[in-house]
């Protein structure tokens, strides 16, 4: 049966039904999309490392067979998981795996059966004299694979897909090789002639034979960092769709109308500086340049402001806000928390004051009597300056005139989230800001729809912030300087990246405190207790 791109997936060898159903559940509906779907990793099974000349600490692939009594699975009572145990030699050595939640396993490893076996090798922290994987990859091997040159599986290097339900990596390895083998049909290539000459790309048909079934000596490292140039051709493919589609969805945008804003008027300008706390620093003065002129298109400006903490990004906002209030339009300023959206509500009615602009929050945690009178403020227009959490995005809120959105933390808000506010406007000017240090080709890769500024330059009288890293080997070193800081009056704060332990391999906070606390800073800990509470 010859396949070409269009090719139904049911209509597969290997696939069937039931399969079919499952792979289109994930948008798999033809050969062309199965074509699509790459191996996240490569395995080097053309030369399999002997047990007996494992280095431990370092990734393996084995080819062993299950000794005599296969696995055994462990059980440490009702509800808690089980851990299977299995034996594999292959004819130099023994070597020990062990699976957690590996009940699973139970009559699958049996005596005699070969299986590929890939990930770190350890010495048995019990029995110093083995070593062992801890939940390495494993898939089963027939002998007659074992020999054969045209396998899937072994004598070559192995693409491993991420499996889909019922279908795993080796399903998808039968599947696709079935595909190339019989594909007849032309892979169309978008790139543009000129840009394939420029960066020296293969065509898109040998990459994407290349990327499934590598050549035997191509570097496995290479193809595991992506780097080969079938791969980067691919990625690269992939980068340019994305940014024709942000290139046409900018010029949708732009074709949107949008509100004006007056901006040149002596009457705005003096509004502007009238509400300055201090004086702007000169990326402060440039930012808000960059602003005011998309603010007078007669398009939605769509602007991201990048700048560290305490770089006099809210003030910059405040200052846009100020224009567009001039023009009398009302601002939404919405903040990932209730803590941080107080925050800018009282620094914007300070700010305000002078001016007599409204100002209002709205966040969940109010008083029924406090949010009614802010939603009615809202939409009769007198609130000027809305500020809110998520609360902004329900329905009773409703603007009389929305001018302009002003997101802080942006990255703590979904792309859909932005778009319920900003629909609460008739196209309304955008402006998101955040702190989190973006490198531009990374800004405009990801936020390749909106435009970028940033405010490289601190305030003067900031004390400067002094960055460090250190590995896990120079802990005991960090503690001391920590010691030696609050021993000076002075306090630190630990961040963890949970709270409590899960299945993630990551500290855990309510854990590591009892640790340190217990061990670390035992002396501290004994000196606050016998504190005497304070009245």
């Amino acid at each position: 049966m010859s396949i070409s791109l269009t090719t139904p997936v049911k209509f597969l060898r290997g696939v069937g039904p039931h399969r079919a159903a499952i792979l289109e559940d994930r948008g798999l509906f033809t050969a062309g999309d199965l074509l699509g779907y790459l191996p996240f990793r490569y395995e080097d099974r053309i030369r399999f490392t002997k047990i007996a000349e494992i280095i431990p600490g370092q990734v393996h692939t084995i080819l062993a067979e299950v000794t005599s009594g296969g696995g055994a699975t462990v059980r440490f009572g009702r509800g808690r998981p089980a851990i299977f145990h299995a034996t594999l030699r292959d004819g130099s050595g023994t070597l020990h795996a062990r699976f957690f939640h590996g009940a699973y396993l139970e009559g699958r490893m049996k005596e005699g059966q070969r299986f590929v076996l890939h990930g770190k090798v350890e010495v048995d922290p019990y029995r110093p004299a083995r070593v062992e994987m801890v939940n390495p990859q494993i898939e089963s091997v027939s002998a007659t694979e074992g020999a054969a040159t045209d396998s899937t599986e072994v004598g070559r290097i192995v693409p491993i897909y991420e499996a889909i339900s019922a279908i795993g990596s080796r399903m998808f390895r039968k599947i696709i090789y079935g595909i190339l083998t019989n594909f007849e049909g032309d892979i169309p290539d978008p790139l543009p002639p000129q840009i394939r000459e420029r960066y020296k790309f293969p065509s898109r048909r040998e990459s994407i034979l290349f990327a499934h079934f590598p050549p035997k000596g191509e570097n496995v490292d290479l193809l595991n960092g992506f780097r080969s140039p079938a791969q980067t051709r691919l990625i690269f493919e992939e980068f340019f769709y994305y940014q024709l589609a942000l290139a046409l969805r900018r010029s949708r945008d732009h074709s949107q109308r949008g509100i004006a804003m007056r901006v040149r008027e002596e009457k705005i300008r003096d509004a502007v500086k009238r509400i300055l706390p201090f004086k702007p620093t000169a990326a402060q003065k440039r930012v808000l340049v960059e602003i005011a002129a998309d603010l007078e298109r007669p398009f939605p400006m769509h602007r991201l402001l990048e700048g560290d903490v305490g770089s006099g990004k809210t003030i910059v906002a405040l200052e846009a806000a100020t224009i567009v209030i001039e023009n009398g339009y009302q601002v939404a300023l919405m903040a990932p928390t209730e803590i941080l959206a107080a925050q800018h509500y009282l620094s914007a009615r300070r700010i305000f004051k002078p001016a007599g602009y409204g100002v209002e929050l709205v966040v969940s945690g109010r008083k029924k009597s406090a949010k009614d009178a802010a939603l009615a403020s809202t939409e009769s227009g007198e609130a000027r300056l809305v500020v809110g959490t998520h609360a902004l995005l329900e329905n009773p809120v409703i603007f009389k005139r929305l001018g302009m959105v002003i997101v802080d933390e942006q990255h703590r808000f979904g792309v859909l989230q932005r778009k319920r506010l900003i629909e609460k406007g008739a196209s309304p000017h955008v402006l998101v800001m955040t702190a989190t240090p973006i490198p531009r080709t990374l800004a405009l890769t990801l936020y390749g729809d909106l435009d970028l500024s940033v405010i490289d330059e601190m305030p003067p009288g900031r004390t400067p912030i002094e960055t460090r890293w250190s590995d896990q080997s120079q802990l005991p070193g960090v503690w001391e300087f920590v010691r030696r800081e609050i021993a000076r009056g002075r306090q630190a704060y630990v961040v963890y990246p949970v709270i409590e332990e899960s299945k993630q391999e990551l500290k855990a906070a309510t854990a590591e405190f009892e640790r340190l606390a217990k061990k670390r800073f035992s002396e501290i800990t004994s000196w606050l207790a016998s504190r005497p509470s304070e009245k």
